[in-house]
């Protein structure tokens, strides 16, 4: 994902029968599969909020891609704005969903969904878009094509957007979460050095994270209402990393990205021991101890999202040989 910053239009991969996973001693949560939209061939989950909605995407069997909401026993598809493809990327405490989907004429545009229906955020019709992060203020991030093909960290806020700008000369940015206080977070590619960098923005100035000595390249993906940030240091391998007040703190050695934070100081992400051995899915309490996800095949699943109970969610590879979305719920008793 780090790479993406530099070639964006910003690649956009816009593309409850309950099944739980038996724990090893270890490990604090067990593994749940979200029922599968009717007429889906495979989902994803990719944020959930402390309600316990679930939100993320599915591939329909006539090859459409679709929202898809997950609440309580119930599955709703959010539908597109026009388009065959939409995907939901947050889901606020509010019930509010924010996204990216096709246009009828091809063009991806941020959406918000509310109340059963999907509105456009972009009033362009020419230009694409795309929204990853929402507070529980309403406020929305992601990125907005520019004329010159450029890509730009936007924010939408009381019906307005916000064009945050990027490094110049002619680089690209996006913004990928947002906390309640107005913090902004997300990557940008800085021309004059060659190098994508994890970035925040404060009140309109976009300022890169700190490094760590060996590494020339960082992601920031996810922040929570304390200002700690998620993120990884490298391309590939990469390094866990939190930033807080100035500071990053190393969560594990290479080989790891660490890719949501809750309220807690839980950090959710991937970690492997070798090159060469498949990916665990992790989680990193408050003081840094990590433990593991169950996932019925070893390195076949992704975390993309966790809340304040501590409920990840992402999608595994399960015996039928189908990506399915799934949350990773506490054990009891933990």
């Amino acid at each position: 994902m780090v790479r993406a910053f530099r070639r964006l239009g910003l690649a956009l991969a816009l593309f409850i029968a309950l099944i739980a996973i038996p724990v090893q001693a270890a490990q604090s949560r067990v593994l749940v599969m979200l029922g599968m939209p009717q007429g889906a061939s495979q989902s994803f989950a990719t944020a959930i909020n402390d309600r316990g909605q679930i939100v993320g995407y599915a591939t329909m069997a006539n090859g459409e891609t679709h929202a898809i909401l997950w609440d309580k026993q119930d599955i709703y598809d959010l539908g597109t704005l026009g388009g065959t493809i939409s995907q939901a990327q947050a889901v606020n405490n509010r019930g509010q969903i924010v996204g990216t989907s096709l246009t009828s004429s091809g063009i991806s545009h941020a959406f918000l969904w509310e109340h059963g229906t999907m509105y456009d955020l972009d009033p362009r019709a020419d230009l694409g878009s795309g929204a990853f992060g929402m507070n529980d203020r309403g406020q929305v991030v992601g990125f907005i094509a520019t004329a010159d093909g450029a890509g730009h960290a936007a924010l939408w806020d009381q019906g307005r957007v916000l064009d945050l700008g990027a490094p110049a000369p002619d680089g690209n940015s996006s913004a990928l979460d947002i906390n309640d206080a107005g913090m902004i977070i997300g990557g940008a590619y800085f021309p004059s050095e060659d190098h994508n960098l994890a970035v925040f923005w404060r009140d309109g100035v976009l300022t890169p994270f700190p490094l760590l000595a060996g590494h020339e390249e960082s992601i920031a993906y996810s922040v929570n209402n304390r200002g700690q940030v998620a993120g990884a240091l490298g391309s590939f391998p990469s390094q866990a990393v939190v930033w807080h007040a100035g500071a990053v703190t190393s969560l594990a050695d290479e080989l790891s990205q660490a890719k949501a934070i809750n309220d807690r100081g839980e950090v959710a992400g991937l970690w492997r021991a070798t090159p060469s051995s498949p990916v665990i899915l992790s989680v990193w309490d408050q003081h840094g101890k990590r433990s593991e996800l169950p996932v019925p095949f070893a390195g076949a699943g992704d975390i993309q999202g966790m809340n304040n109970k501590g409920q990840v969610v992402g999608w595994a590879l399960l015996e039928d040989g189908v990506s399915h979305a799934v949350v990773w719920s506490r054990a009891e008793g933990n």
